[in-house]
């Protein structure tokens, strides 16, 4: 990080946590326990009247999502100390306020105006977006779908053409009496019915 500033200022702390101007060379939080706190308001000049204005808005600069980071200290006793991330930063003309979150820190043994030393750092500009990675192997084939619904019966269609006339059968001329042994066919024109010579013959007879 790049940008850090130190400079000593007495603390106003706890005596009021109103978001105002909290006079030259001091600072205070919107909590009375500093660990809860999520906003710092702190004057446009140090406790020796230096104007540090010009240094808290190069802080709100930055693309960075957190935009750097403050910590103050007992002035006196360095392990009495409080690290915030810093989110944002709105100059109030005179005075700024400070948002950010808790970081780690032991707090706890702050008094009402204590010197501190409180350490901004500010943190770089986001960099450039990396080139695009490289496409990924392609994924397993999927399951079958289900079979879908059995279509429309189509037309009927065109009827087919007459087949050919098949070959005139052969016929048989017998007179009265007269009788096929190869056929077992028997014709009698008197009407009377001949004995049958065996299973199977045939009887035709004509009517006068």
């Amino acid at each position: 990080m790049t940008g850090v500033q130190t400079c000593a200022l007495p603390i106003c702390f706890p005596v009021t946590i109103a978001a105002a101007d909290p006079g030259i060379g001091f600072i205070r939080f919107n909590n009375a326990i500093v660990s809860s706190a999520t906003a710092m308001y702190i004057d446009a000049s140090n406790d020796e009247s230096t104007n540090i204005s010009s240094f808290l808005n190069t802080i709100d600069d930055s693309t960075s999502t957190i935009k750097g980071h403050f910590r103050i200290s007992k002035k006196n006793n360095d392990a009495v100390f409080a690290l915030f991330t810093i989110s944002g930063l709105s100059d109030n003309t005179g005075w700024f306020t400070v948002s950010g979150s808790y970081v780690s820190g032991n707090a706890a043994t702050f008094s009402n105006n204590d010197d501190v030393i409180i350490t901004f750092a500010r943190t770089g500009d986001k960099g450039d977006t990396g080139l695009t990675g490289a496409t990924g192997a392609t994924g397993p084939a999927g399951a079958t779908g289900a079979t879908g619904p059995s279509g429309a019966t189509g037309p009927t269609g065109p009827v087919g053409a007459t087949g050919a006339t098949g070959a005139s059968g052969s016929s048989l001329t017998y007179g009265n009496g007269q009788t096929s042994t190869a056929n077992k066919i028997f014709y009698n024109s008197t009407g009377t019915n001949p004995t049958a010579t065996a299973a199977g013959d045939i009887y035709i007879h004509h009517e006068a």
